[in-house]
């Protein structure tokens, strides 16, 4: 489980190079951000959440980072670290703008109809190119939502809980 107060915005796939630089798949709208970490979290299975300094960023040509830690200077220390998730701290996301959300914040909602019928929590997202789509769970139910502004008709994370407007057909 990760730390609340993480927020996961890559996985290291692979070692690129001898130096003991990694492969990282950003999991974030902004591969860029990592321009402006000097520090990042390692999350690797099941060790407490290590906290290392980046010594080194560019970008690979097909959207991968590639990323220099400090203390990893061989390709043996670069495996270690294949398949670890890269986090930074809550306070450090990026601004959105209005009615644009993080994942995190999504995950576990309670979902209700316009109606006021309890669909379920969300409980993953999909991206798909064109638009997200939401799983709703309730039970052996799912549901499957299109995250369209004509579908999800509020969100309240005060409450904890999204309004939709499920489209025609789903009961």
């Amino acid at each position: 489980m990760v730390d609340e107060k993480l927020v996961i915005v890559g996985e290291i796939s692979k070692h690129q190079g001898n130096k003991g630089e990694v492969y990282v798949v950003p999991l974030t709208d902004d591969p860029r951000r990592f321009d402006r970490l000097r520090r990042i979290f390692i999350l690797a299975r099941g060790a407490p959440p290590q906290q290392r300094v980046i010594e080194k960023v560019w970008y690979h040509q097909r959207g991968g980072v590639i990323l220099k830690l400090a203390d990893c200077n061989c390709i043996s220390q670069a495996k270690t670290l294949i398949g670890a998730q890269l986090a930074i701290k809550r306070e450090q996301v990026v601004e959105l703008p209005q009615d644009s959300y993080f994942y995190f914040q999504l995950i576990g909602l309670k979902t209700f109809t316009c109606e006021g019928k309890y669909l379920g929590r969300l409980t993953e997202i999909f991206p798909t190119g064109s638009n997200d789509v939401y799983v709703i769970k309730n039970g052996g139910r799912e549901y499957l939502l299109p995250a369209l502004k004509q579908v999800v008709r509020q969100v309240d994370l005060e409450r904890k809980k999204i309004i939709v407007q499920p489209p025609e057909g789903l009961n």
